[in-house]
């Protein structure tokens, strides 16, 4: 593992909490890996993007974050399905 970053999104109190816990959960692993709480998935991976390497080239920050909107949008749609038979059901 070359760096992680945790990316809780939320500018209030409880985006807040959530992010000191990570940091309190990494302190206590007593690790060298680079950490970083971000409020933004783009911070996160311009983060990352400076400790990782794709084979000799440094990572790209856009294609990470397109890959994880990707993700999101994916995961939105498996959970709606998911959900959608229970809803006619109860109808």
């Amino acid at each position: 593992m070359s760096a992680v970053s945790v990316a809780f999104e939320g500018q209030g109190f409880f985006a807040s909490a959530v992010r000191s816990v990570a940091t309190g959960i990494m302190m206590l692993a007593n690790t060298r890996i680079p950490f970083r709480p971000c409020g933004r998935v783009a911070d996160s991976v311009e983060f990352l993007s400076k400790h990782l390497t794709a084979p000799g080239a440094p990572l790209d920050p856009r294609i990470c974050l397109g890959a994880v909107e990707e993700l999101r949008h994916e995961m939105g749609r498996r959970a709606s399905n998911r959900l959608e038979p229970a809803v006619r059901r109860r109808r």
